[in-house]
């Protein structure tokens, strides 16, 4: 036999030696004479692992203060004699650390599954577990503990909550439980809770669990899309297509809901921005998602966690709307998708930006198509103009006004007649005033219909085809003064 094979079947030996002494001596079952163990002077609990969660990564918490996420460390007391334990200190944060015994259902539950496991011992040892839960934790399938055999065994378990100072809790020999710390929801990425034991006399053989946790929005996305330059001619031949994805790390279902949100109303068959029904997404798609968002080359770290349930939202930018004579505007364009979840979840509010050039062009490339006040006084008002310019021959440009005074209430807005040019066909000027005490603070800004889209619109008509809009954004600043 090679010395691999000898190896292995060592490990395998062992193991099963193991988890049959184990369920027969320890947890009390079988019958005959039951070995002594040998005391130690400062006799402590055994922890079996004292980072949590025993799955290894964190637990997976939401920032909400109503809500107590905890960790459980198992133990056992392998003396012959009580041990006294008590609690030395915690991390500031932990909001209470309770200390819990088995009773003797829960213990047989827990005998009955590591007997069975005697047979099933050929996997290598774990490096944080020693023992009955090495056994009910790696062998494949036998998860029981953490998802079935634990919950059944904590059942009417006796708990005492351990608190600074002389009180200390009796843990009998040969017990088996676990010590729970608990913490609740708080604003923050990742956080470690810890606390520290003492064992038969204050401050003496001091023992450490700590906890590591993760907070989460409940219900998690990407908060802008930005699509570039778009061709009109390539918009007009073929629809552009995305998807947003809507992900939780928290919870393993939630419902979800997406609607655009636009400046005007607008029905069905005459929108060109086309948000779908969510649709949720496999178990492969949840894994595929989960290892890009942890990737370590990932610059965005506010994307990490697990993904326990997701949905992608399918979206279509039309260049023709479903009604033949509504085309997609020219020029910048900010669609918002409004996403609604379980109850206790805020609205999520995704931008998908972009700009659509082609018929005509507004200002010089620095401007990116739209008309910048910058910083004015509230008080003063503020003032600007751009070029709007077209090859195209024939076209005719007015303003939108009844878009415009849904868009921008607190703009005044000139299109000054068509200019002659040597170097385009066309040519118009629009000039912008912001009167004074009509606006105040940055423009647009989300969540403020006033000042969401902050744009002007414009009707471009060519002979022989659809009328199009021209979208002009606006941006300042109106500061108090």
């Amino acid at each position: 036999m090679k010395q691999a094979q000898w190896a292995g079947a060592i490990v395998v030996l062992a193991a099963m030696v193991f988890a049959i002494t184990f369920a027969m001596n320890f947890l009390g079952g079988g019958g005959g004479e039951k070995k002594a163990i040998v005391v130690k002077e400062g006799r402590q609990l055994r922890f079996h692992y004292a980072m949590g969660p025993i799955k290894g990564g964190y637990v997976a918490c939401e920032p909400d203060p109503k809500k107590v996420y905890h960790c459980d460390f198992w133990f056992d007391n392998n003396n012959l004699e009580a041990v006294k334990v008590g609690l030395d200190r915690t991390s500031c944060k932990c909001s209470a650390v309770e200390l819990y015994t088995l009773n003797e259902e829960g213990r047989n539950l827990l005998l009955g599954l590591a007997a069975g496991m005697a047979g099933r011992a050929a996997e290598p040892a774990h490096p944080l577990l020693g023992g009955l839960w090495h056994r009910l934790y790696v062998v494949p399938g036998t998860f029981a503990l953490e998802e079935v055999v634990r919950p059944r065994a904590q059942e009417g378990a006796e708990g005492r909550e351990l608190l600074k100072g002389e009180e200390a809790v009796d843990v009998p020999a040969g017990a088996v439980g676990w010590v729970r710390l608990s913490w609740k929801g708080q604003e923050g990425e990742t956080s470690a809770f810890s606390a520290t034991l003492w064992s038969q006399e204050k401050g003496a053989n001091p023992q450490v669990v700590q906890a590591l946790a993760a907070f989460h929005k409940p219900v998690r996305v990407l908060p802008l899309y930005e699509l570039g330059e778009l061709k009109d001619e390539d918009l007009q031949s073929k629809e552009r297509r995305l998807e947003v994805v809507c992900w939780s790390s928290t919870r393993e279902n939630f419902r979800l809901a997406a609607a655009p949100s636009e400046g005007l109303p607008r029905t069905p068959a005459s929108s060109t921005f086309v948000v779908g029904k969510p649709v949720l997404l496999t178990r492969a798609q949840r894994d595929r998602l989960s290892e890009r968002n942890n990737d370590p080359e990932q610059p965005d770290h506010t994307r990490r966690g697990k993904v326990l349930c997701a949905y992608r939202v399918p979206i279509a930018l039309k260049g023709l709307a479903a009604d033949g004579k509504t085309p997609f505007p020219i020029g910048p364009f900010r669609r918002v998708v409004v996403l609604k979840s379980d109850e206790d979840v805020e609205p999520l509010r995704v931008e998908v930006r972009g700009r659509v050039v082609g018929l005509v062009d507004v200002g010089a490339d620095a401007d990116g198509g739209g008309l910048l006040l910058g910083e004015f006084s509230q008080s003063q008002g503020a003032r600007g103009s751009i070029a709007v310019r077209s090859r195209v021959p024939g076209l005719t440009l007015e303003l939108d006004e009844e878009r415009t005074k849904v868009a921008a209430p607190f703009l005044r807005v000139k299109l000054l007649a068509e200019t002659k040019s040597e170097e385009v066909r066309q040519a118009w000027e629009l000039r912008v005033v912001v009167p004074p005490k009509e606006a105040y603070g940055k423009f647009p800004r989300r969540e403020d219909p006033a000042y969401e889209d902050g744009a002007v619109y414009l009707k471009a008509r060519e002979k022989g085809k659809p009328e199009r809009t021209i979208r002009v954004p606006v941006a300042g600043d109106a500061l108090r003064g």
